[in-house]
C-alpha cells in the first residue's frame, strides 16, 4: 500500500500542499498505516524551506532518505515527501503499531532544542494549527481517534531516546485534534458561551435592545462553531453584575434555545 491519497485529504482539510517531485514513487511499498508521528527537523529559521525539503528526501550520511512522509513549514505549508516507507521512527511503540509501516510521519521545521541551538525555538501559530488539522484529516482517513497520535519522544524506545517535537504539550495537542475531529454542536458552544459569560458577569446573558437572551446566546455560539472567536473573548465583554456563584447550575435554556427562560 502507498499513501497516494496524502494530498486529496489535506486539501480537503483546507491545508496548504506543496508536491515534490516523484513523491507518489519515493519510499518502498507496504504501508499500513495505524499511527501518525509528529516531529522536528533540527533545522534552523535561516535554512532554506528547499534545503530542508532535500534532506527529508536523500536522508542524512547516517540515514536514508526519505526521511518522513511529510515536511509541515513554518508557514503552514505541507510538503509531501513520501507515498511509501519513510526511514523516521526507528525502534518504538504506539497502541497497536510496532514498525515505521504503520506510521505516517510528519517532520515539522523547527529546530528544537538541540546542538547547536541552547534554546527552543517558537513555533509560530500557523505552523502548529497546520500541524492539529493536518493529523486530524489523516487520522480521520485511516479511521483512528486523536490518541492515534504520538510525538517520536513518547514512541522511541529506550525512553529518552528522542526529545521530538521539542515544546509540544502532546495530551493538549491530543485534546484539540480530538476537537477538531468531533466538532462542537451548538448547545456546546451555547454552553461554553453562557459559562464563560456567567463567570465574568455573574449572570448568564443579558439582553440588548435589538434582540433577546436567547437570540443573543445563539448568535455569540455561532461564532465560536465558525472559529470567530473563543467563548472567552466573547465573555471578556460582559459587564460584571455581582459575583459569579460556581455553585449556580446551568439553566435549562442554556441548552436548548427552545426552552424559555424564567
Amino acid at each position: 500500500m502507498r499513501l497516494l491519497w496524502l494530498v486529496d485529504v489535506l486539501r480537503t482539510a483546507g491545508l496548504a500542499v506543496v508536491e515534490t517531485d516523484g513523491w507518489q514513487l519515493r519510499g518502498r511499498d507496504g504501508m499500513r498505516p495505524r499511527i501518525v508521528i509528529g516531529h522536528h527537523t533540527a533545522t534552523g529559521p535561516s535554512t532554506p524551506n528547499a534545503a530542508v525539503v532535500a534532506l527529508l528526501i536523500r536522508g542524512r550520511p547516517d540515514l536514508p532518505g526519505p526521511l518522513c512522509h511529510l515536511g509541515l513549514d513554518r508557514q503552514g505549508r505541507y510538503h509531501i515527501i513520501a507515498a511509501g516507507k519513510a526511514n523516521h521512527a526507528g525502534a518504538g511503540s504506539w497502541k497497536d503499531a510496532n514498525e515505521s509501516v504503520e506510521a505516517i510521519g510528519i517532520e515539522a521545521f523547527n529546530y528544537g532544542k538541540s546542538i547547536p541551538f541552547p534554546t527552543r525555538e517558537p513555533w509560530p501559530q500557523v505552523q502548529l494549527d497546520a500541524y492539529d488539522h493536518g493529523v486530524a484529516a489523516l487520522l480521520g482517513h485511516i479511521g483512528r481517534d486523536a490518541s492515534h497520535y504520538c510525538g517520536h519522544r513518547e514512541w522511541a524506545t529506550p525512553p529518552g531516546r528522542k526529545p521530538d517535537p521539542s515544546g509540544i504539550d502532546l495530551d493538549a495537542m491530543r485534546a484539540r485534534i480530538s476537537a477538531i475531529m468531533e466538532p462542537m454542536t451548538i448547545t456546546q458552544a451555547r454552553i461554553e458561551v453562557a459559562t464563560a459569560w456567567f463567570v465574568n458577569a455573574g449572570e448568564w446573558m443579558s439582553p440588548q435592545p435589538t434582540e433577546s437572551r436567547q437570540t443573543r446566546l445563539t448568535r455569540l455560539a455561532q461564532e465560536v462553531l465558525a472559529k470567530k472567536r473563543t467563548a472567552d473573548q466573547i465573555a471578556t465583554h460582559a459587564v460584571r453584575v455581582k459575583p459569579s456563584n460556581p455553585m449556580e447550575p446551568i439553566p435549562a435554556w442554556v441548552y436548548d434555545s427552545a426552552i424559555p427562560f424564567s
